[in-house]
């Protein structure tokens, strides 16, 4: 949506049509003040921090960077860094890897003015946040897996992505409602059906302070864990052979040192 405070001091509203293009005649030359907003009729609910608009609880799977684009951000430090936010960075020191019930404050959004000449066309470029996806496959001797293409199957559409000599894969994400995706690997160029199926599960890792973030790791690590929530004793175990292998004491307990080692290895 946007706003113009023409020549004469009238105000004109209106909105971008699809291809994000907007024209107004203007019967007179001069200086028209131009704001975009979020919405001519949105207010935030007030707050008793200045500035708060929303409190937004996070759910299994949301991303930040969703959060973000639901709320007409354009990127997620406009969210992560406010200062409103100071608690939310306290607890997670990685803005992708959220928790449910986690709060994220949504600050007022700023109206962008600029002032431009009538009888003239100008150009305003916004900034959509992109998700992407990144993984990356070890065969079962836990090297760099060797695949020749893998098939990302997600809200029905296909995507065929070539993964690097290292088994990293990356991609963006469209626009999609699914947070599930279904991954098929092809080790050979003449392989008809997939040596691989796996789903996956999108932004639905957990903070490695948890258990259950604990138990994903693991399990993406091929440790054999399940995503339980209780540290079992299957957890316990599926912890020491981690330890085991990476040098840590064997305690089979998610002590700080074992959470650092599998966010290194891990990658997050």
């Amino acid at each position: 949506p946007w706003k113009i405070i023409m020549p004469d001091g009238k105000v004109a509203l209106g909105q971008t049509n699809h291809e994000g293009k907007s024209k107004l005649y203007l019967k007179q030359p001069g200086i028209c003040e131009i704001s975009f907003t979020q919405s001519h009729s949105w207010e935030p609910p007030k707050s008793k921090d200045a500035g708060a608009g929303p409190t937004h609880i996070v759910a299994q799977g949301e991303t930040l960077l969703r959060i973000a684009k639901k709320y007409g951000f354009a990127s997620v430090s406009e969210l992560y860094d406010h200062p409103l936010n100071h608690q939310l960075r306290y607890l997670r020191d990685n803005p992708n890897v959220l928790y449910p019930g986690d709060q994220v404050i949504i600050p007022d959004v700023a109206d962008k003015n600029f002032k431009g000449a009538s009888m003239q066309t100008h150009l305003f470029t916004m900034q959509k946040p992109k998700e992407w996806i990144k993984f990356q496959l070890f065969n079962r001797i836990n090297k760099p897996m060797q695949a020749e293409k893998v098939v990302l199957t997600i809200d029905g559409s296909q995507h065929t992505l070539k993964p690097s000599n290292d088994g990293i894969v990356e991609a963006k994400l469209p626009k999609v409602k699914e947070q599930f995706a279904n991954l098929d690997v092809y080790l050979h160029e003449k392989s008809e059906r997939p040596e691989f199926t796996y789903q996956i599960s999108i932004g639905h890792i957990d903070p490695v302070e948890t258990i259950s973030g604990i138990q994903a790791r693991l399990k993406n690590l091929g440790y054999g864990a399940e995503i339980t929530g209780q540290l079992d004793e299957a957890t316990k175990g599926a912890i020491m052979a981690f330890q085991s292998a990476n040098e840590l004491e064997k305690s089979g307990e998610a002590d700080a040192a074992t959470q650092a080692m599998l966010k290194k290895v891990h990658g997050y």
